[in-house]
């Protein structure tokens, strides 16, 4: 999936190493994630603020935090790679994404902001052991 979104991989495999404690923070977020989800509208702020009492619950919002962080990282250090180098470059969905939003971004109502959270779906997905089960 590294490859694939950001031209490079992440070195699970080759370092037996959880880059970024991505894979252990999801392991706390998504049973949160998946309450979150289940309960309606209207509970979820209270769920939200009431959780946060909870340790548990606690880490796995600032696992979400992580994520976030992980994300906007991710589009920023493009952003920045791509002062230097022409888009050209890069093959890979990240730069993509980037197209779309300069190319179609009022059209498709499609900004930074979109990109950074495909991204962010991006790095939750692959890290996600237990996701395919929820």
């Amino acid at each position: 999936m590294g490859e694939l979104f950001f031209s490079r991989t992440f070195g699970f495999l080759d370092g037996a190493y959880d880059y970024g404690g991505y894979i252990g923070a999801l392991d706390l977020l998504i049973p949160f994630l998946v309450v979150t989800c289940v309960c309606p509208s209207y509970l979820r702020p209270l769920l939200l603020i009431s959780g946060a009492a909870i340790p548990r619950v606690a880490k796995a919002l600032r696992a979400m935090k992580r994520i976030d962080d992980a994300a906007q990282e991710s589009v920023n250090q493009r952003q920045r790679l791509l002062e230097s180098f022409p888009s050209d470059r890069f093959e890979d969905m990240l730069q993509r994404f980037f197209d779309i939003a300069r190319d179609k971004g009022t059209e498709k109502d499609f900004g930074m902001e979109e990109v950074k959270k495909e991204i962010w779906v991006a790095l939750y997905i692959p890290f996600a052991p237990n996701a395919r089960t929820v």
